[in-house]
């Protein structure tokens, strides 16, 4: 899901809360992706280094929890090609699980309102684990909650993150050219594989369900 219009429009309303000024959508876009305290941090700190006051950050992500609350899902929207994918993935009998550093009860307000939770039969937010990616724990949980080895799994992201913690896991990871990877060139990431859509997916995957 693409998930920034929101934020942003959740982050400024906390900053303006805050009496500090509002960050452009382009700011946020770059900055998500390691959970909402990180975020905040970098909204004060304008950058991506995090380097904001603790104590005013906490007092953000306070205010900003409060705003996303209010509006979770009014611009967000599921990525073209996603649900192709997710009905080829239930067609082949393949389960699901979503990884995410985004707290849970915001994941759960997404998925529902876009039809969407379903499809899966596990959930990992940020606050359900004692880590969040990169740190591999939350893909080791979906492995024992699924009773898979690494080599049965396979992770689908778009940053950093993911990558490093489907390898640090010892899975397999897509990544997508898309979405919220902080300005990088995903093609110098690592993973096994970088599609263009997620429907490109379904192509590599064929020969592994026939």
């Amino acid at each position: 899901m693409d998930t920034v219009p929101d934020i942003s429009v959740a982050l400024n309303a906390a900053l303006t809360d805050l009496d500090i000024p509002d960050v452009t959508r382009d700011d946020v876009r770059c900055w998500v992706g390691n959970g909402a305290r990180v975020l905040c941090g970098r909204a004060i700190s304008r950058d991506s280094a995090d380097t904001a006051d603790p104590a005013l950050a906490e007092h953000l992500l306070e205010q900003f929890l409060r705003r996303y609350a209010e509006r979770t899902c009014a611009g967000s929207r599921i990525y073209d090609g996603a649900e192709p994918l997710l009905d080829w993935l239930a067609a082949h009998g393949i389960d699901l699980a979503i990884v995410t550093n985004k707290p849970f009860e915001h994941t759960g307000i997404l998925l529902e309102a876009l039809a969407l939770r379903r499809r899966f039969g596990l959930v990992i937010g940020g606050d359900s684990a004692l880590r969040k990616k990169p740190d591999p724990e939350p893909l080791r949980e979906c492995l024992r909650h699924y009773g898979l080895d690494p080599s049965d799994a396979l992770m689908v992201g778009d940053s950093e993150n993911d990558i490093d913690a489907a390898r640090a896991a010892g899975i397999d990871s897509v990544c997508v050219t898309y979405g919220y990877n902080q300005g990088r060139d995903v093609h110098g990431l690592g993973a096994n594989l970088v599609v263009e859509s997620l429907p490109e997916l379904m192509q590599h995957l064929e020969p592994l369900t026939s």
